[in-house]
């Protein structure tokens, strides 16, 4: 499909999935091995200073210029113009078993749009897992949002005092200043992610979904990255966003990756 139709379909509330490749395998590859290389072999045993620590200097690793090129090409894979594409960094997420039972974690768990949080309605985001993904350490859609609006927070929402705590990614102790939510539960069907390592996701930021507890065992790791069309957003352009109310956008990170 055209760079046009994937936008547009992704805007009508679409999941596209696409299967492993050459771009993806390495993106997943590299990702991989910096898990190994800060978090050893169990992840899981780790004290939980001792991951935060980890997890602080993997995520640093994976948002370096190398990891957004090989973005880049991830998404030059699967046929789309990067010419007015805008792209943030790559980030690294895990989720571990009994982290519900953190409290300053609770934000992870929380159904929400992406848009509630500074970004635009045109935003994509890209998502690859490291390690097997099913119900029991997935994450969900509810479609029947995509279109209707749900009860939520996003009011309290200010990029600028965001940014300025620490924005997305932070890893401490203690619970960053808002994180908006969904105040009642979401109507409608629940779509879990069933995704192997190396394949490739992408949904746009309007879409309401939320994190799976973690009954693995094990922790649940995976990259993900944004990035929108520059000539979408001047247009205004993207996806239904019929509830938001959050103040500001967060566009400090992202970069052209046309070369």
């Amino acid at each position: 499909m055209s760079s046009e139709e994937l936008y547009q379909r992704l805007y009508d509330g679409e999941l596209l999935y696409f299967p492993k490749n050459e771009a993806t395998t390495r993106l997943q590859a590299a990702g991989s091995e910096v898990v190994e290389n800060h978090f050893g072999e169990a992840p899981e045993k780790l004290e939980p200073e001792r991951f935060r620590k980890a997890l602080t200097q993997a995520r640093a690793r994976v948002g370096a210029p190398d990891f957004r090129e090989l973005a880049a090409a991830t998404l030059r894979s699967i046929g789309l113009d990067l010419q007015p594409l805008k792209m943030d960094t790559v980030r690294l997420r895990a989720v571990s078993p009994g982290l519900e039972n953190v409290e300053a974690a609770a934000p992870v768990f929380y159904s929400h749009r992406d848009t509630w949080y500074g970004n635009p309605s045109c935003q994509i985001n890209a998502w690859l897992p490291l390690v097997p993904v099913h119900e029991n350490n997935s994450f969900q859609f509810f479609p029947y949002h995509f279109h209707n609006p749900v009860k939520n927070d996003s009011h309290r929402f200010m990029a600028r005092k965001f940014q300025a705590e620490g924005g997305f990614g932070s890893v401490g102790d203690t619970v960053p200043s808002v994180y908006p939510r969904a105040l009642e539960k979401a109507q409608g069907e629940e779509k879990a992610v069933v995704m192997n390592p190396g394949e490739l996701l992408l949904f746009s930021a309007a879409h309401l979904h939320q994190t799976s507890t973690n009954k693995t065992g094990l922790v649940r790791f995976s990259l993900d990255f944004r990035f929108f069309s520059a000539s979408h957003f001047k247009q205004g352009r993207g996806a239904p966003d019929p509830d938001n109310r959050s103040q500001g956008l967060i566009l400090t990170d992202y970069e052209s990756c046309s070369h």
